[in-house]
């Protein structure tokens, strides 16, 4: 009989059938057939006609019958796959009542393929056959066609059985005894180990597919199973001797583990040695059905079907398999056959047939894992090739393909999950696993860890997967730090609020269930797309408790997270599905933040906390200044100072404040302590400190002190921050904040007044029971240059009381005299400055009388700097009113001081300058004129005032000192020094580079006035006479008294001396005037001549010649103004130069000495005799006519006039002898007092000239300052 090729049957055309179609093909045909009871029964009846003893159905009926059945059935088959077996077409349930007749009658037929036919022959009755039947050939003949006709019957049922045993709706009919006895037979048939039939393998080959492709229940299949298993093994052993044979038991094999997993993996452990040799096949198909197999124990593993026992088996089997796989030895069979196969299949680019491609590798791989079990971590070899095989899969050119490698190590992962070893064996089996994090199988190993209900072999899970999360983040992979960083704040904070972690799948089924294999290559890339994949929702959020326990690695691990989403390059690396943005990842990362927080405390996200240790505030402080790091990229600093700021405002939004003030403070430092780089950061910094020191953390100002001091902050940004400081300042603020504040921006900026003044007030609050002296005191504790900040200081000297002190604030002193120093020159005429100079004033007049004198001593370096006015700043009106404060309130306050020498040679200076004449007499006069014993005593300076007293006022100063002892004093020579007499331009003299750089103090005239309305006060009283305005007739009586003996005693004097010694003492005194040359009109005062400086007791006094200057109308703006005499070419008036100098004449009638004289000696004569009539030259008295000045009479001065001017025309009238032909001398005094009170009616202003007219009359006074130098210069020549 011809053999049925194996496509047929592959095809389930089991036989080519040799009988002619159904008689009935529109009944087959006909989508309604199943509805009609009948449409099977008529060929099953033929069937169950069989049965009967005297039927006369033949053999090849029944098989027609089962032809016919079989067609009907695949006519309908889409019908009969969908039908449910509780609603089955009438034609399926018309069966039910046959069902059992049927299953005997297929039953009988499989069993006559074991009969012998010859027996059917005997059978035969004779006489059919006497006439037929002759000889042993024909007997033979007959036999082999009674056994074809039984080979066809036995096609055609087992057709119908495959039906059968394949559609639910058709074995549904049956019952399961049925089924059973069904499903025996045909095992019978396929173990049978002999037939009469030569195509016994080919029907034991059809048992085989049926077995392949059965869907039986476990009840019919289970009872059969270890038939079955018997039946494949002949199959795979090769005892049917077909390679369809082998194929179709490895199916059979596959299918019945997948279907019954629980009754079959213990069975057909028997054939799993066949299937690992099938696994080196030559066959490609048998490679790959033998990888089938494989996967179906992998699954059945999986699934908990087989037991411990049967898994030692499978991986010793698995072992000694890998073992030979992997030798090179060529006397050993198979050796190195798999590992060929799987170089081969893993480096080829094409392949033709799926046992050829990497897809076939990685099945196998998975299944020897997941088999293997605990023994693959001790298993060398096994490492050693799925490592090596993994590693390239991995490296492989199609990215589908490396796709398949962290699908693979999972199932590493998952075994090292169940392995049972403890100790060192499981940490290193933990390090195997850790060997690759790619792929998500960083999220495979800590969802493995963390699903552990308690620590296994001697591990802490969440301690591992911190591990893991380090090694994610610490790889230069930039997509597995963000896995890393992924993980982690699904740890603390989980994405999704209603993620509580769910059922792991580690395992991907697709690489068992043949899915893969199945695939072209074109499709295989689809079929791994759509892989199953872990998704982070599926981890759960620690515990607070797991938390707690691990916050120190997870704190860590946090903030090498936050540092990697800080880094600017990580900016620029595109990010797709399933990574989230990189704002995202930040924020999550803020969110877990919180719960670090929160994990310390025993209260909830709704209320704030009391119950955390202190230690963890130190912990949070340490974690947020770790962001607090100079950085070279300006970018990341940025984001680091940004997040810090983010991390501080989740701090104050969880714990209340007094809970956060320690680490505030450390987080201050820290900021200030950041190299400060002036860059879009700054503004950043900014912020973040202004919200600590806002915040209130303690010891801020102290920090902010501290970091100001060094002068690497901005000014402008230290003043931001001060306002920020002083707007944070509270009842419960300690008072050293607000007086640290409050000092810190003396000599830095100018504060918002506001604020500083509120903030002097908190100071005065906060430091009670302080005095407000003592408040300012500690304010002003440090040196600063306080002339800059002007306004602040006279506020504090504002609130300071010296009157119920019993000892001088020795820092407010200090400050105050260093402050008045600083003022002058730069900012002498400046309001604040002369503020300042009323506010000493105060202080003298509110001091105790005990200090008085203390404090003067103090302030005299600084009062005298003023009152000496060297650079000539001072206005005359400004001058007298700080003559004033400086000099007159002082004195005021010492007259019960007690007379010694030691307070007059400290005071020396001080009272040298004679800044108020009637001040100084009043104080001498209660002081030192009572104590002769100790004029012998008085410094040089104060002898010169005195003399100058004597002289000029007789009796009025030292008027109970006799002549001797007058005469014993020390007095200045009346000769006049070289330089005394050089009164010219100096035009051949240089001036000095020091002179011609020092820095000229430029005050508009509105500062100038606002000074004045500063400085005066309103009051009537007149102003106090300077000691210049007494002394400018001193040197003419002062050489007279010298030189004759006969003024000293009240007689007359010789009028030689009395000229010669006026014209010297005159040269002495009278300043540079413009040459007499000068027309008279000339209305514009010589620029091009620098002014001289003079010596006097007032200490180098430099002042104007103009008499709008001296008024105080003029402007001190001209081009010489900063032109003046070096210092070395001034004569101070120290002790050592007493003695050859005199005091200078008031400013007022200071003149100039011409460059050249070339008058003649009539206009000499001339001069002098004027002089000697005691007039004025008619020239002379023309102009003072123009001026409109009203000279007063001698004998009847005018009673508006100074009080010193009175005073001196009455001493003159004494002195003058009252003859009708003046002398000499009288002529010379009434020459003098008109000239006086000449400059007392300028002085006054009462008329208020125009400016040409002030021009006019400063023109008269150079003429007559030029005319009186000539007779100097005459008088000097003759001497």
């Amino acid at each position: 009989m011809k053999k049925i090729p194996y496509e047929s049957v592959k095809d389930s055309q089991l036989v080519f059938s040799t009988s002619p179609p159904a008689s009935s093909p529109s009944a087959v045909t006909s989508s309604d057939a199943l509805q009609f009871s009948t449409y099977l029964t008529s060929p099953i009846y033929t069937l169950l006609d069989s049965l009967k003893s005297d039927t006369n159905v033949s053999v090849l009926d029944r098989t027609e019958a089962y032809n016919v059945i079989s067609q009907r059935i695949r006519a309908h088959i889409r019908r009969i796959v969908h039908a449910a077996p509780e609603e089955l077409p009438p034609a399926l349930a018309e069966l039910q009542d046959v069902s059992t007749g049927l299953s005997d009658v297929m039953k009988r037929d499989l069993s006559q393929l074991c009969d012998d036919p010859s027996v059917h022959v005997r059978r035969v009755p004779e006489d059919i056959y006497a006439s037929s039947i002759h000889t042993d050939v024909e007997v033979d003949e007959e036999v082999a066609r009674i056994a074809r006709d039984f080979t066809l019957l036995v096609d055609y049922s087992l057709r119908l059985i495959a039906d059968i045993f394949v559609f639910p709706a058709l074995y549904s009919v049956f019952s399961n005894d049925s089924l059973n006895a069904l499903l025996n037979g045909l095992l019978a048939l396929g173990s049978a180990r002999r037939s009469f039939s030569s195509s016994s393998c080919r029907h034991w080959t059809m048992v085989v597919w049926i077995l392949s492709i059965q869907n039986l229940p476990t009840g019919v299949i289970s009872p059969a199973k270890h038939q079955i298993v018997t039946v494949l093994k002949r199959a795979l052993e090769g005892e049917i001797g077909t390679e369809s044979a082998i194929l179709d038991g490895l199916k059979a094999c596959t299918r019945l583990l997948k279907q019954h997993p629980a009754v079959f993996t213990a069975p057909l452990s028997s054939i799993f040695p066949s299937v690992l040799h099938c696994l080196i096949s030559d066959l490609c198909d048998v490679r790959l059905h033998a990888n089938h197999a494989l996967g179906a124990f992998a699954l059945a593993r999986i699934n908990g079907a087989i037991s411990n026992a049967e898994i030692t088996g499978f991986s010793s089997l698995l072992s000694e398999f890998i073992e030979i796989g992997m030798l090179k030895s060529a006397g050993v069979p198979d050796s190195g056959r798999i590992l060929s196969l799987i170089s081969a299949s893993l480096s080829a680019s094409e392949w033709t047939h799926p046992a050829e491609g990497p897809c076939w590798v990685m099945q196998l791989i998975a299944s020897v894992i997941i088999l293997m079990d605990d023994a693959y971590f001790s298993d060398p070899r096994a490492l050693k090739l799925t490592l090596q095989s993994l590693y390239v899969t991995f490296q492989h050119k199609e990215e589908w393909v490396s796709a398949l490698h962290p699908c693979v190590w999972r199932c590493i992962i998952w075994i090292f999950s169940r392995f049972k070893a403890v100790g060192k064996d499981k940490a290193s089996a933990l390090r195997t696993v850790k060997q690759d994090l790619r792929g998500g199988l960083g999220l495979a190993l800590v969802l493995t860890l963390l699903t552990s209900q308690e620590a296994f072999g001697g591990l802490d899970p969440i301690a591992e997967s911190l591990i893991v999360l380090k090694d994610l983040m610490s790889d230069r992979s930039r997509h597995l730090q963000l896995d890393g960083i992924g993980l982690l704040t699904q740890l603390l904070w989980p994405s999704d609020a209603s993620s509580t972690g769910g059922s792991v799948e580690l395992l991907v089924p697709q690489l068992f269930d043949g899915s893969l294999l199945q695939a072209s290559q074109s499709h295989a890339k689809n079929v791994v797309a759509a892989l199953p994949r872990l998704e982070l929702s599926q981890l759960r959020r620690l515990s607070d408790a797991e938390i707690l326990l691990h916050w120190e690695s997870i704190a860590k691990r946090w903030t090498h997270a936050m540092n990697i989403c800080l880094d600017p390059k990580l900016a620029q690396l595109k990010l797709h599905q399933p990574y989230l943005s990189l704002e995202e990842y930040r924020r999550d990362l803020l969110h877990g933040w919180q719960s670090l927080l929160l994990a310390p405390s025993d209260s909830t996200e709704e209320s704030l906390n009391r119950g955390t240790d202190e230690i963890y505030f130190k912990r949070f402080a340490d974690v947020i200044c770790s962001f607090i790091v100079a950085t070279e990229f300006t970018g990341l600093q940025l984001q680091r100072l940004q997040t810090v700021d983010k991390m501080w405002q989740a701090m104050t939004n969880t714990f209340q404040r007094d809970r956060l003030l320690s680490s505030g403070r450390v987080v201050l430092e820290a900021a200030f302590q950041l190299r400060w780089d002036p860059s879009p950061s700054q503004d950043a910094w900014v912020v973040l400190c202004s919200r600590l020191i806002r915040f209130g953390v303690p010891e801020r100002v102290e920090i902010m002190q501290e970091h100001f001091a060094t002068g690497g902050i901005p000014l402008q940004i230290q003043k931001q921050l001060w306002t920020v400081a002083a707007s944070s300042i509270q009842d419960t603020s300690p008072a050293s904040d607000t007086i640290q504040l409050l000092r810190m921006s003396f000599g830095a900026w100018e504060p918002d007044m506001d604020i500083w003044n509120d903030l002097l007030s908190a100071s005065f609050m906060l430091s009670a029971p302080l005095s407000k002296t003592e408040v300012v005191e500690r304010i002003l504790v440090k040196e600063h240059r306080h002339a800059e900040t002007m306004i602040p200081l006279l506020t504090l000297f504002s609130h300071v009381v010296f009157s119920d002190l019993d000892h001088l604030p020795e820092q407010i002193v200090r400050i105050l005299r260093t402050t008045l120093r600083d003022l002058y020159p730069d900012m002498a005429l400046h309001p604040t400055s002369l503020l300042l100079v009323q506010r000493v004033k105060d202080l003298f007049l509110a001091v105790p009388l005990a200090l008085a004198l203390p404090l003067l001593l103090e302030l005299e370096p600084s009062i005298c700097t003023w009152l000496e006015d060297e650079e000539h700043l001072l206005t005359e009106d400004i001058r007298i009113d700080v003559a004033e404060c400086l000099f007159a309130a002082p004195l005021s306050r010492l007259h019960h001081m007690e007379p010694s020498t030691d307070h007059l040679v400290t005071l020396s200076r001080f009272l040298s300058t004679l800044a108020d004449a009637d001040a100084f007499e009043v104080f001498w006069r209660k002081t030192y004129d009572k104590r002769r014993d100790l004029f012998h005593l008085v410094p040089e300076t104060i002898q010169t005032c005195l003399k100058a007293y004597r002289d000029v006022f007789a009796g009025s100063l030292a008027g109970s000192v006799t002549d001797s002892q007058m005469d014993s004093l020390r007095t200045p020579q009346s000769q006049l020094t070289a330089s005394s007499l050089d009164y010219g331009p100096d035009e051949g003299k240089g001036v000095s580079e020091e002179t011609l750089h020092r820095p000229q103090c430029v005050v508009d005239r509105k500062d100038r006035s606002m000074a004045l309305s500063i400085m005066r006060t309103g009051s009537s009283t007149p102003r106090p006479s300077t000691a210049l305005d007494h002394l400018q007739e001193y040197s003419s009586w002062s050489e007279m008294n010298q030189n004759s003996p006969h003024i000293q005693s009240g007689r007359g004097y010789p009028t030689s001396w009395a000229d010669s010694s006026m014209d010297i003492v005159e040269s002495s005194v009278l300043a540079e005037r413009p040459s007499p040359k000068h027309d008279l009109e000339q209305r514009e005062l010589p620029s091009a001549k620098r002014r001289k400086t003079r010596s006097g007791p007032s200490g180098s006094h430099t002042f104007s010649v103009s008499a709008s200057e001296r008024s105080g109308g003029g402007d001190r703006e001209g081009p010489d103004a900063s032109l003046r005499t070096p210092p070395s070419k001034r004569s101070r008036f120290e002790q050592q130069q007493m003695s050859n100098s005199l005091p200078t004449p008031s400013p007022s009638l200071r003149s100039r000495v011409a460059a050249s004289s070339d008058l003649d000696e009539e206009q000499e004569e001339e001069d002098y005799k004027s002089w000697e009539n005691g007039r004025v030259a008619a020239e002379e008295v023309e102009q003072v006519d123009e001026l409109n000045l009203e000279i007063p009479e001698t004998s009847q001065p005018d009673v508006n006039a100074d009080r010193s001017v009175l005073r001196r025309a009455q001493t003159v009238q004494q002195l003058l002898p009252q003859s009708p032909a003046p002398l000499q001398q009288a002529t010379t005094s009434a020459r003098l007092l008109a000239l006086q009170q000449a400059y007392a009616v300028v002085e006054e202003d009462t008329s208020q000239p125009q400016l040409d007219v002030l021009l006019q009359a400063s023109h008269l006074l150079h003429q007559i300052g030029a005319k009186l130098n000539e007779q100097i210069g005459r008088r000097a020549r003759q001497t």
